[in-house]
């Protein structure tokens, strides 16, 4: 506050400096312009009552003239007006007379004030001769009965009385200014303070929301992220170990569309509240986000402890929250790691944290440690994380590979399903179930997801404007079924391409549904509000009871290849086939068949009334710039085999295995 002070009293101290010399300048003008009027009238009065033009114009006065001039201008010196020094002054700056005899000699050098006073203007300033201070006038002189000039008077005097009159006025004026510059300093000063208050508080602020969620006041993820790196460098140090847990509630999109997006919001603070209030001051609780939750055990003996943290929060939230008298009950799964067993810095003990809390969620627990049963990184796992989470900023690496489906009613190619490929620039084209797994468990799904979308969609932009009408399908993980922003993302993305929402199919499993199947419905229906196809991939694999599949937005269901395969051989396949194509009829859906790589396998699925197969017996999936030529080709042999079918419909069958 003093430094403020003394910075802000400096511009004031400027203002007072700059107007103090300001007024100065302007009183000694003022002053100097009266001076020179009333010498003006003494000299003008003086050489009208002793000399005549023609004086003037000869340059020279008789010795009664010059005496008369000297007598008079002895009298004219008097209190106000201390010496007197004249020169007259011809026109053409000859000087031949003046007041002291070692004046009236030479020439008057040109000079502005010189030609102004031929031009009829009084000239006055101040000027310093011989380290004295006087005030000087070059006086034009003009007679009654000529108006011209016709000589200049040259008169300096002493600018003491002139300087007196300033400095009465100044210590007045100054004595007003200095009141008046304190009273708006100090009247402006508080203001400025009250204002740098408000300021500073609002960068206090927002640097605390910066760092703190703003519905809990709970640390963010990225204060989180901080106390996380100082707790492992405190235990790098000290030996000890650093627990880490990540805490999801379970189903809690239910609770929060049956009470209301404000009353969640409650719930979320009031589950804040009770993690802050079972743990030690030590410890530190972040709200990651959503519902999901993070907390920080340091000074951790061993795994023991971390055992009885994670009971005492499952405990904790099992106590049912009160809500506007409705009583809400809210379970949670929790992922433990421990550093530096489970990783050996932040990163991987976050990712290792995330693994161990899904393991819970799909095994049903409340709580799971970290084992590496449940993640498949070794360590050449994990450099292939890192490695294709740089891939997913590469344009070059991952690419999209498509697999023709063909409508087995009308023999049309329909559509596509989209395969993403990873062509690693070293280890070449990595197998989907060596890096897909790895994306979920690094949760580079998500990215790789959107990544297949973006893809998919331009590659079927291309295609429409090169009148190759496909619909692309492109499949979803069970963590996709999880995030509440994907429908505006797939929105987002038909946009930017241009492509109608009936050109996009999007596949989900019957395994992905299971983590939270109420939560996946609805986002289900908001994809198929949008007009997307929808689709059951591997249908039969999974445990959906038949009163969930009715209830399911898809239009229609994937036949998993294990049942495709072996139904020519086992009569129990066979029969699954059939029962999954009535009842997917029964329910107004169609049916693919995926994995068709013979004949007999096509005309068993034909007899069976199945609408639409894909697999190897078509081709094998191709790169986008091959699927324009394969369809040419399919759709002049098919055109060219139509034997033993209706001569109406295409006969996929004349496409050889490739």
């Amino acid at each position: 506050m003093a430094t403020f002070g003394v910075i802000s009293l400096v511009p004031i101290l400027l203002l007072g400096v700059f107007l103090t010399r300001t007024v100065r300048s302007a009183l000694e003008t003022g002053a100097l312009a009266s001076y020179g009027n009333s010498v003006q009238l003494m000299t003008g009065g003086m050489t009208n009552l002793v000399l005549t033009p023609e004086a003037f114009a000869t340059g020279a006065l008789t010795p009664e003239s010059a005496a008369l001039l000297a007598k008079v201008t002895q009298q004219l010196v008097g209190p106000k007006l201390e010496r007197l020094e004249v020169r007259l002054v011809t026109r053409e700056g000859k000087v031949f007379w003046a007041t002291k005899p070692e004046l009236n000699a030479g020439v008057v050098p040109p000079s502005p004030a010189f030609t102004d006073a031929i031009n009829d203007k009084l000239d006055a300033r101040f000027a310093v001769v011989g380290g004295t201070r006087i005030a000087r006038f070059y006086i034009p002189i003009k007679f009654a009965g000529n108006p011209q000039v016709v000589g200049i008077a040259e008169a300096s005097t002493s600018d003491t009385v002139a300087t007196q009159a300033v400095n009465g006025r100044l210590r007045a004026i100054y004595l007003v200014l200095v009141i008046g510059l304190v009273g708006l300093w100090m009247s402006l000063f508080p203001i400025a303070m009250g204002v740098a208050r408000v300021l500073r508080r609002q960068v206090e602020e927002n640097e605390h929301l910066a760092m703190h969620d703003t519905l809990t006041g709970l640390p963010n993820r990225n204060l989180f992220k901080d106390r996380l790196d100082q707790a492992l460098s405190r235990s790098t140090r000290s030996g000890h170990h650093t627990g880490l847990l990540f805490l999801d509630l379970d189903r809690f999109k239910e609770v929060n569309d049956a009470l209301g997006h404000r009353q969640g919001d409650e719930l979320i603070k009031l589950i804040a509240h009770r993690l802050v209030s079972a743990v030690r001051d030590a410890d530190s609780v972040a709200r990651l986000g959503g519902d999901e939750f993070a907390i920080i055990v340091p000074d951790v003996s061993n795994s023991s402890t971390l055992v009885v943290v994670a009971e005492r929060f499952t405990e904790l939230l099992r106590e049912p929250f009160e809500i506007n008298d409705i009583t809400v009950n809210v379970e949670a799964s929790i992922g433990v790691a421990l550093y530096p067993d489970h990783g050996e810095d932040a990163d991987t003990l976050m990712q290792h944290a995330d693994i161990a809390m899904y393991a819970a969620k799909d095994g049903g627990l409340d709580y799971a440690f970290y084992s590496a049963e449940n993640d498949s990184n070794s360590p050449v796992k994990l450099a292939l994380a890192g490695e294709l989470r740089r891939a997913l900023d590469n344009d070059n690496e991952l690419v999209m590979y498509y697999h023709p489906l063909v409508d087995l009613h009308t023999g049309d190619v329909t559509g596509v399903e989209a395969l993403i490929r990873w062509n690693h620039p070293t280890r070449g084209f990595v197998y989907p179930d060596d890096f897909i797994p790895l994306a979920e468990q690094s949760g580079l799904i998500r990215p790789l997801t959107l990544k297949a979308l973006d893809l998919s969609l331009a590659q079927c932009r291309r295609w429409h404007d090169q009148g190759l009408d496909l619909r692309v399908a492109v499949n979803l993980s069970a963590r996709n079924l999880r995030e509440p922003d994907l429908p505006d993302r797939v929105a987002a993305l038909l946009r930017r391409h241009g492509v109608p929402a009936s050109h996009l199919e999007l596949e989900v499993t019957e395994s992905g549904l299971l983590s939270d199947p109420d939560y996946a419905n609805t986002l289900l229906c908001q994809l198929s509000a949008l007009g997307i196809h929808l689709a059951l991939d591997d249908f039969g694999t999974g445990y959906s009871s038949l009163s969930y599949l009715k209830n399911l937005p898809v239009n229609q269901l994937k036949i998993d290849r294990s049942f495709v395969n072996n139904m020519s051989e086992d009569a129990t396949d066979a029969m699954i086939v059939r029962s999954v194509i009535d009842l997917a009829h029964n329910l107004g859906l169609n049916v693919t068949a995926e994995g068709v790589e013979t004949l007999n396998q096509l005309d068993h699925l034909a007899n069976l009334s199945c609408d639409t197969i894909q697999g190897y017996h078509l081709t094998k999936p191709l790169p986008a710039d091959e699927i324009a030529a394969w369809v040419s080709g399919y759709n002049e042999q098919a055109s060219q085999n139509t034997e033993g079918r209706s001569r109406s419909v295409r006969n996929p069958v004349s496409i050889p295995f490739q």
